[in-house]
């Protein structure tokens, strides 16, 4: 069966949760600012996937109060959780599950890896439409994951069995996912957690080939932001 697939990207909404806590501590408010352009970013990257592929895109917002936020209103929401002190493994196999459900397989994506392209998406799209159970990881520089996909609903306790935002992150994920289903791996990129990361996600940026206006606009306001050398 042919399943078009939907993209989540997870977002959390200013005024409502801190955003950016790690890149806060080094960037103060202009964190902000990167963070807004970055979602920018990743939406534009969604919609010309969209248009490309077919894949539906939402907003996964974190808080339940914030749905109806002017800044979510440009695609159809979804709430990470109905529990807003769900951990992170809960809420990804939450939504996860809703994207399978309705679409036949599911990509979460974050904010912070506004270097994302089209191509990834596709590629993603074209190897989670199969038959069998596949799984889409990729992995960050740091250790962790920028985008993971599935097209099979597999037990919160799994996705809640591994330890987020830890060095290790990502092969805890293969190690606990890996019995279930096939993984693919896209490109690794930089997730920018902290001002360290900034610079690398620059680079990786200046090297798309086709930026979209909005990733060009972040691109523009790096030089604004105070870069450690």
């Amino acid at each position: 069966r042919s399943m078009n697939g939907a993209l989540a990207i997870f977002v959390k909404t200013p005024g409502f949760s801190p955003l950016k806590t790690r890149l806060a501590a080094g960037m103060g408010a202009a964190s902000d600012l990167w963070y807004g352009l970055a979602v920018n970013a990743v939406k534009s990257v969604a919609l010309l996937a969209k248009t490309k592929c077919g894949i539906n895109a939402y907003w996964a917002v974190a808080e339940m109060d914030a749905m109806q936020n002017r800044l979510w209103q440009s695609l159809p929401r979804l709430a990470q959780s109905q529990d807003e002190n769900a951990d992170l493994g809960e809420r990804m196999g939450r939504v996860m599950r809703m994207l399978i459900r309705q679409h036949g397989f599911g990509l979460l994506v974050g904010a912070d890896a506004p270097q994302i392209c089209a191509s990834d998406i596709d590629a993603a799209s074209r190897f989670l439409n199969h038959e069998q159970a596949r799984i889409v990881l990729g992995p960050a520089r740091d250790g962790g994951f920028w985008c993971v996909g599935s097209n099979r609903q597999l037990p919160i306790a799994l996705w809640q069995s591994v330890s987020y935002s830890q060095a290790n992150t990502y092969r805890d994920f293969v190690a606990a996912f890996s019995p279930y289903a096939e993984i693919l791996n896209l490109r690794t990129l930089t997730d920018v957690d902290q001002t360290a990361d900034l610079a690398q996600c620059q680079l990786e940026m200046q090297k798309l080939e086709h930026p979209t206006t909005e990733q060009l606009t972040l691109l523009d306001a790096f030089c604004q932001f105070e870069l450690p050398t």
